[in-house]
């Protein structure tokens, strides 16, 4: 026979188990040495939407909806701004991976056409248009909105020498971001409105440099290679539109001669740049 006092623990204990249980199924925590992180998302994510369950059981007891149901219609709750009566899970309610996501108000801000920006119809306006009417008429009435693609510049050495890139941004000072060593590669991301240039950071005499605006002033990329005061490492370009430029001695044509003129800048779509070193 169990002393009382063990039967009274087991007996209280029931509750904290069962929530630590529910809890720790779809948990969202992850490793991290700041605890009070941790300690929210579990009393926010965790123990709190535990207890709005269990208070659910409690008042729909018809109902054998569970736990991961109850997140997801909470989630659908909130994305979705329907009311929770439109939510309220019954004994055949599937999961929301098995349902059809439903589009409440959408709407889209048409914008002007642009041939340098590449655009694509709304899924969402075409699929709710499918509903109603045939496929060319739903494709046709769905808005246009800009797909904004990434600008990505990809540095390649196949010098014999170690390249030691040296990024500015304008008006920021300049900082190496690596090292480049022969037959190896680099690669790295712009956002909207970067300005600067990519140069190699050594050699005697000038300097050549791979100048890029990202959208800073239009949607367009403007780009161009620069010797200036000299040479010192032989690039070649190739943009995303196919464009190749090349500087390999102090008199290259494809480069903006400074001081001598400022007719070599280029416009481009987003993509990739390919930057190699190379003669």
């Amino acid at each position: 026979m169990k002393p009382q006092v063990v039967v009274d623990y087991n007996k209280g204990r029931q509750g904290t188990d069962l929530s630590d249980q529910l809890s720790a199924y779809y948990t969202c925590l992850k490793r991290s040495v700041k605890w009070y992180q941790k300690m929210a998302f579990e009393l926010i994510f965790g123990t709190s939407i535990v207890n709005s369950y269990l208070i659910y059981k409690e008042n729909y007891t018809t109902s054998n909806i569970n736990i991961l149901q109850f997140r997801e219609s909470l989630v659908r709750s909130l994305l979705l701004g329907s009311s929770s009566e439109n939510l309220k899970p019954g004994s055949g309610q599937q999961s929301t991976s098995q349902t059809k996501y439903k589009l409440v108000d959408h709407k889209l801000e048409e914008i002007e056409e642009s041939a340098r920006n590449i655009r694509r119809r709304c899924t969402g306006c075409y699929e709710q248009g499918r509903k109603q009417q045939s496929r060319e008429a739903s494709y046709a009435a769905a808005k246009k909105t800009v797909l904004i693609m990434p600008i990505d510049i990809v540095f390649i050495n196949r010098l014999s020498q170690t390249i030691n890139l040296v990024k500015t941004r304008n008006n920021r000072p300049s900082r190496q971001i690596a090292n480049i060593h022969p037959g190896g590669s680099v690669s790295c991301s712009l956002p909207d409105g970067w300005s600067g240039n990519f140069r190699h950071a050594g050699g005697t005499g000038g300097i050549t440099l791979f100048e890029v605006s990202v959208r800073a002033n239009d949607r367009n990329v403007y780009y161009d290679l620069s010797v200036i005061d000299g040479f010192n490492v032989p690039m070649k370009v190739r943009a995303p539109d196919g464009t190749r430029l090349k500087a390999l001695h102090r008199r290259a044509r494809d480069a903006y001669l400074f001081p001598a003129d400022n007719s070599k800048t280029h416009a481009s779509r987003a993509g990739k740049f390919i930057v190699t070193f190379e003669r």
